[in-house]
């Protein structure tokens, strides 16, 4: 069993002589169970040449094409049987067809098929469904994501380590890289193989063939990894199944290994093995699909003991381990990453952290674009000795490429290791680059049937009563409608409610986070808030009412955290930096046309959504606040003096700031008034 995730080509042996549609059909089974699928794939498409008609032919080729990682093609096939068959015949075809939308990162058009598929077997549920829900929250969650650039640096190793074949596995030491390959140049067939690299100047050459008994002539090997003082190393190989080996090293050379015995079960896979440490002591990670899984591969973890055997394999747990895959873990600094293909996430296999300790980990958390993506992300592995982490993936150069390998890359964190939960932006213009921030409410709210300009509402206060009306909105958009249509109707607004209002909220809480790191740092910035309204009043209404909807934003960030804001926003506070407004009510002249403003169709004018998207305030930019004049600031405006007796001098000095740009000159009449104040 090739439990690596890569696709191990055995090569696709091409009959000369005219087959039949049956022959090409039955050699395409036969290479899916031996999981040759590119194989697969090419006698498919054989058959499928020969009658595209065919249902059965047709979904063997896109099953082949899927699992050959040809997403692009297997969503064609997908799509052409979906279209004939309507989930009659293969029932999980529409889940499918959002699977591979998913793959190439189209997760608007996934989503909506995914839940399509959802609400028709949710009674009867197939297989499928459980992971069709998940898959829903995977999209909402990318589709509400920012994609922050600068987070990180991802770059695809230079040099000739990455081939068209499949490189994964690295490993950091002693400035070597050690990675597997499936690049059969030193074994025959394509098997797997060890190899090392040494790095010039960022770039990275193959070296040679790790020579040692941990690559074996007609087997697959890889996974290779050391201890801490480089005296043992373990390294898994593959043949019905993958077992852990360990071995010592002796002059650079692994000597005497053998399958750990506590890991490996008869017909259970046990492979890539991880060393890491937590208060002096030494734990093996790594993937199994032994008794006790929680679905497909979990991970384990077992402990080192004082007689150098290893204790009973535990299970991560279920803050990590899901009913689908869990593989390539690895352990640093209370730090358990690890790739899984069902925890929230872009698609495929994505890399997660659960920060923790062997039996107690955290709930898990995606690390985040750019090192995950639509694609397959593995193996991510840091290395302090480098400085940096290194990790395999499937995603394309280019559009033109095919997905079927993984590549090494190197990833850089700007400050550290950590995933960054509140990102620490630099510049002001990085901040910006995180806007627009888009709030919406409902039809004339806050505070309806009133011309004032300003609420005691919070924007969440709006936002809440704003979802509670949900239910309504689907009722308004359903009417009229039958069948598919209706279904339809009931799915775009749940996704407008969900991708768009609930949306801006949580880019709100993002933003005000980061917005209160840049005052502390002492900078003053201005918000640019537009406003919008659907055009169902006349303009004067809706101008006050866009101001009500900006004022509802400034009481929600004076509401923060026990007012953190409010010496920002009026000007006390004590690094000096201002919080200021500049408002940008539009009503209703930016209303697209098109919109209904009849009053007494509602349906159309206040639920449905193209009014819906009117209803909003843009936080558009950020800018500096440079106060041009000189202004005078100092640490306190109150000042204790002790009696002062007749004729008794008494020195005192003062610190005061000039928070502006021009010379701060304090004259005579100044003297005088502070002499006053002082009397």
């Amino acid at each position: 069993m090739r439990i690596w995730l890569v696709i191990l080509f055995i090569g696709i042996h091409f009959i000369a002589v005219a087959q039949t549609q049956k022959q090409w059909f039955e050699l395409g089974e036969e290479a899916m169970l031996e999981m040759n699928y590119e194989a697969a794939a090419h006698y498919f498409k054989e058959a499928y040449v020969i009658d595209s008609t065919d249902f059965d032919v047709t979904i063997q080729l896109a099953e082949s094409k899927r699992l050959a990682r040809e997403y692009k093609d297997a969503l064609y096939y997908y799509e052409k049987a979906f279209k004939k068959d309507r989930g009659r015949l293969f029932k999980p075809g529409q889940y499918y067809v959002g699977l591979m939308q998913k793959q190439l990162g189209d997760y608007q058009n996934a989503l909506k098929n995914f839940k399509k598929f959802y609400s028709k077997t949710k009674r009867k549920p197939l297989s499928e469904t459980p992971l069709a829900e998940l898959e829903i929250e995977s999209c909402v969650w990318a589709l509400k994501t920012r994609k922050i650039e600068g987070k990180a640096t991802v770059e695809r190793l230079e040099g000739d380590v990455n081939t068209g074949n499949s490189e994964f596995a690295p490993f950091w030491l002693d400035s070597m890289l050690y990675y597997t390959s499936t690049n059969g140049e030193d074994y025959v067939n394509t098997f797997s193989s060890i190899f090392l690299a040494n790095q010039t100047d960022s770039v990275y050459w193959k070296d040679r063939t790790f020579e040692s008994n941990a690559n074996v002539n007609q087997k697959d090997c890889g996974n290779l990894v050391f201890n801490a003082d480089k005296s043992r190393a373990y390294f898994s190989i593959c043949e019905d199944v993958c077992r852990i080996y360990e071995g010592e090293v002796v002059d650079g050379q692994i000597t005497s290994a053998n399958p750990i015995s506590a890991l490996n079960h008869d017909g259970c896979t046990a492979t890539q093995p991880f060393i890491g440490y937590y208060k002096g002591k030494e734990y093996l990670f790594y993937a199994s699909n032994r008794s006790g899984t929680r679905g497909g591969m979990d991970i384990w973890w077992c402990e080192k003991r004082a007689d150098g055997s290893w204790s009973a394999p535990v299970n991560a747990g279920d803050n990590e381990n899901t009913i689908g895959d869990q593989l390539t873990p690895s352990f640093i600094n209370k730090q358990l990453y690890y790739s899984s293909n069902s925890h929230v996430g872009y698609g495929g296999f994505d890399i997660m952290l659960s920060k923790g300790y062997p039996r107690s980990f955290d709930v898990a958390e995606n690390i985040g674009y750019p090192v995950n993506t639509s694609y397959n992300e593995f193996y991510y592995n840091y290395s302090l000795e480098a400085g940096k982490a290194f990790f395999a993936s499937n995603r394309p150069e280019n559009d033109e490429d095919v997905f079927c390998c993984n590549d090494i890359f190197s990833v850089e964190f700007r400050d550290s290791i950590q995933v960054e939960e509140e990102l620490p932006y630099p510049n002001l213009q990085v901040l910006n680059d995180y806007l627009p921030v888009t709030l919406y409410f409902h039809n004339d709210e806050p505070n309806p049937n009133t011309r004032d300009t300003t609420t005691n509402l919070t924007y969440i206060q709006s936002y809440d009563s704003y979802t509670d009306l949900l239910p309504k909105y689907i009722r308004e958009n359903e009417k009229g409608k039958n069948g598919d249509e209706k279904l339809n109707a009931k799915l775009q607004i749940e996704s407008f409610f969900e991708l768009t209002v609930d949306k801006g909220v949580d880019d709100l809480g993002i933003f005000e986070q980061l917005l209160f790191k840049e005052l502390e740092l002492g900078n003053s910035v201005e918000l640019v808030i537009k406003c919008f309204a659907s055009p169902r009043a006349q303009s004067d209404y809706n101008v006050n009412l866009t101001k009500r909807r900006i004022s509802s934003l400034i009481n929600y960030l004076e509401s923060m955290d026990d007012g953190k804001f409010i010496p920002y926003i009026n000007q006390t506070s004590s690094n000096g930096a201002v919080l200021k407004f500049r408002e940008v009510p539009f009503g209703e002249y930016q209303s697209k046309e098109g919109v209904s403003d009849l009053l007494e169709d509602e349906q159309n004018s206040i639920y449905s959504i193209p009014a819906s998207l009117e209803r909003k305030i843009e936080i558009q930019s950020v800018e500096n606040v440079i106060n041009e004049e000189a202004e005078f600031k100092a640490e306190t405006t109150d000042w204790q003096f002790n009696n002062i007796s007749s004729s008794q001098i008494q020195e005192v000095s003062f610190e005061f700031l000039n928070i502006g740009l021009d010379s701060l000159q304090i004259d005579s009449s100044s003297n005088a008034a502070i002499a006053g104040q002082l009397a």
